[in-house]
């Protein structure tokens, strides 16, 4: 049986993590907010656990550190039993 050989995509190297953050919907700061778990994170993007479904394309803003936020684009989001899986990457 032959092995198949993945490439890596990525531009950056990834830091595991299990840092929980603060995220609000629709890049607004004054929508409500909703915490995840960044499970790794790299100078472009991340990996984020949550319970809400995301949309590929969606825009939301990672609350990080007061007063700094930052906008963050869903690249792709799985479903993966209790939470959903979503890769994001900064704007």
């Amino acid at each position: 049986m032959k092995k198949l050989k993945l490439r890596n995509r990525r531009k950056h190297e990834r830091t595991l993590l299990n840092k929980v953050i603060e995220y609000s919907m629709n890049s607004s700061s004054d929508d409500k907010s909703i915490y995840g778990i960044i499970s790794d994170m790299s100078e472009s993007g991340m990996c984020l656990l949550t319970t809400c479904p995301l949309k590929n394309g969606e825009k939301i803003l990672l609350k990080i550190v007061n007063p700094l936020s930052k906008i963050a684009v869903v690249r792709w989001s799985s479903a993966g039993g209790l939470y959903y899986k979503a890769g994001l990457k900064f704007k």
